[in-house]
């Protein structure tokens, strides 16, 4: 689901049909799939400064005004557009675009003794984006947006359209006649539009523009190639619309939606008993929707009336400590008391819970007993309210358990790598930053960016680079660190650090690097998973084999059928569990087919990698060659040719020879033979 920044633009765009969503997919990058409440799928995705919902609402006003109204509840963009084809009524020719300064309602009529009388329902476009269309309309900028442009090159036009449900197939239609008559000034005509712009109407916090590419003419009707007309007039209105976007980020926004607005940082005084330890990020990204979504899990009560304990989970590295960090610093004005205590080990829980005591005056007499500490906080947590207990690095729930108020007045709230919480806390999964989030965290890191700039301060190079490695690392928070603290130790500029780390020789040993300071976490991405790796050998050595053999396969949708496949399923799901449990693999499942599948990080498949000799790598790509063979009759080509892929590296990287991998290849080059013939 797309997750906006709150430091970007918002914008929603409309369309119609397929080749109208298509020409504007064309313009966006990282795509997500998207659905709304109401069950409606959108796509989400980047442009420049702008996070994009893209929809494809059908034809129709009717269809439009229902769609827009729901699209800005939810996503409460800063702009809407309708982009889209049209039939040109004068002045215009094919290809050309209109920027819509209003819309004319044309069957919004009365019909009297058999004449139509016009009673006009005009729908008008934001003036701003009517004044930022009539400038760019002037200028050719917008035409380097188009893939192949035409030997004549379109042209803009800002000027009324008209709008209804019935098609206008020929001049010799009544419609035509009245359209004509009284809207004359029409540039074209079109179905949507009309009840888009009553939808944005509603919403006065959203400027709304109407953008249409001249398909045919009503006059000259069946004149060009139909399809080609209208994918071409598709691409023409969706290029310049792109160019207003583009034009839009360089203005501020005319308003800031209280939905997109991070809680005040540093506004609000701290609570009286507050002993948070961890220092506040002056460059903390990525995570504001998910401190939103605390906030509102914190203000929702169950069937008790009670709020829900919380618990943010996920490998190390994430960031869930600075998470928690975060939300306690941005809402401290919500409390009267704050209390953090470390979670890892029994003492530390002791520890933590006895100096939180103490702080809030207990007496002294019943601090000396495990026991009678307990029962004294459990006491004082019943009879207070407006308070957050955050337990950090929970990963052994049992050992936590005891400490945790059985009916609270206040908010609970866990950092664990356990995967499992439910039995005593809602989960909240932190994942990946995204590239764009990825790149700002590892360039301001470097000291390339301040914590109030974002990516158009850096240049266009070192902002690739850092979204280059950004996805390399699949957008882990530490490694991230860990990369703009040795680019700002060692000078090497983030292009040197990407040409290193894209070096297969030295990509695991430079994560087991420090250079530099990477505050309140002293150990490098190496050895911040070594403890969970640790713990899961000793509870089984199966989890740590398979760990191994994932190294080989691809990171993503890994099928269960490659483990249990002629062997135990309740073996394999008791050692699941355990990785689970760590973290080290995340579990996805498909709700329609009810199919399981995991993945594994891209870094630890490094790490992994990294510490085995070249002897024990081959042995477990062949391994993983054998299990990928196995699964084939029983796993769908589509899930299994990423992991054939994989092997078929390994065979020529390690010089594979046997029945399996001539399989393999066999069966990957027929594959690309068959498709090489596809029409």
């Amino acid at each position: 689901m797309l997750e906006p920044h709150p430091s970007r633009r918002r914008a929603l765009i409309l369309t119609a049909i397929p080749l109208e969503y298509k020409a504007v997919r064309f313009h966006l990058h990282d795509l997500q799939p998207v659905t709304l409440p109401q069950g409606t799928r959108y796509e989400g995705g980047r442009f420049e400064e702008w996070d994009v919902l893209l929809g494809e609402v059908g034809m129709g006003g009717p269809n439009a005004a229902l769609e827009a109204e729901r699209a800005i509840n939810y996503f409460r963009p800063e702009v809407a557009f309708f982009v889209g084809i049209a039939g040109g009524i004068k002045d215009v020719q094919h290809g050309d675009v209109v920027a819509a300064t209003k819309v004319y309602g044309y069957e919004f009529a009365k019909i009297k003794e058999e004449k139509i009388e016009a009673r006009p329902s005009i729908g008008s476009s934001s003036y701003r984006l009517e004044q930022l269309a009539k400038t760019e309309a002037k200028k050719n900028d917008w035409h380097r947006r188009i893939a192949t442009l035409p030997q004549i090159p379109p042209r803009v036009f800002v000027g009324p359209i008209a709008a209804g449900e019935k098609v206008m197939a020929t001049t010799a239609s009544p419609v035509w006649e009245f359209v004509r008559t009284h809207y004359s000034d029409a540039l074209a005509v079109e179905m949507e539009g009309h009840g888009f712009l009553r939808a944005t109407h509603a919403n006065p916090l959203v400027e709304a523009l109407i953008i249409r590419g001249i398909s045919d003419l009503v006059e000259d009707k069946g004149a060009i190639n139909e399809e080609r007309a209208q994918q071409a007039a598709a691409e023409y209105a969706s290029a310049f619309a792109f160019e207003l976007l583009a034009q839009l980020a360089l203005q501020p926004a005319n308003f800031k939606h209280p939905a997109s607005r991070p809680q005040e940082r540093f506004g609000a005084p701290f609570p009286e008993i507050w002993n948070v330890s961890r220092r506040h990020s002056t460059f903390f990204t990525g995570r504001d929707h998910l401190i939103k979504r605390l906030s509102d899990a914190f203000s929702l009560s169950g069937d008790t009336g009670l709020p829900e304990p919380q618990a943010l989970h996920g490998l190390g590295g994430l960031g869930k400590t600075q998470t928690a960090a975060e939300y306690a610093y941005r809402h401290r004005g919500e409390y009267e008391t704050v209390l953090w205590v470390r979670a890892e080990t029994e003492h530390e829980v002791l520890a933590d819970i006895t100096g939180a005591a103490r702080l809030l005056k207990l007496p002294e007499v019943a601090l000396q007993e495990k026991e009678s500490l307990i029962d004294a906080m459990m006491d004082w947590f019943m009879t207070h309210s407006s308070w957050l207990l955050v337990l950090d690095n929970a990963d052994r729930l049992s050992l936590v358990e005891p400490f945790l108020p059985k009916a609270a007045r206040g908010h609970i709230l866990l950092t664990t790598r356990t995967h499992a919480t439910r039995m005593i806390a809602q989960a909240l999964e932190l994942e990946s930053l995204d590239p764009e989030d990825g790149a700002l965290c590892l360039l301001q890191r470097a000291n390339y960016l301040r914590s109030d700039e974002n990516l158009r301060q850096a240049s266009r190079v070192q902002v690739e680079a850092a979204r280059k490695l950004s996805r390399l690392m699949d957008g882990l928070p530490l490694a991230l660190e860990q990369a703009g603290a040795y680019i700002e130790a060692t000078g090497c500029g983030v292009s040197g650090y990407l040409r290193v780390y894209e070096n297969d020789v030295y990509r695991a040993q430079i994560q087991g690097e420090r250079q530099g300071e990477i505050r309140e976490y002293p150990d490098a991405v190496a050895h911040a998973w070594t403890f969970s790796r640790e713990r899961v050998h000793r509870d089984d050595p199966a989890a740590t084999d398979l760990l191994s053999l994932c190294a080989f396969l691809a990171p993503e949708a890994i099928p269960d059928e490659l483990f249990t496949y002629g062997a135990s399923a309740l073996s394999f799901h008791h050692v699941m569990s355990i990785l689970l449990q760590a973290s080290l693999v995340q579990r996805e499942v498909d709700r329609e087919r009810d199919i399981a599948r995991f993945s594994i990080h891209r870094v630890m498949q490094d790490l992994l990698k990294a510490e085995m000799d070249e002897k024990v790598q081959k042995m477990w790509a062949e391994r993983a060659l054998q299990a990928v063979v196995l699964a084939l009759p029983v796993v769908t080509w589509s899930v299994m040719q990423p992991h054939i892929e994989q092997c078929v590296a390994h065979i020529q990287r390690y010089d594979i020879h046997g029945s399996e991998a001539e399989q393999l290849l066999r069966l990957l080059e027929g594959t690309n033979e068959t498709r090489s013939t596809l029409p």
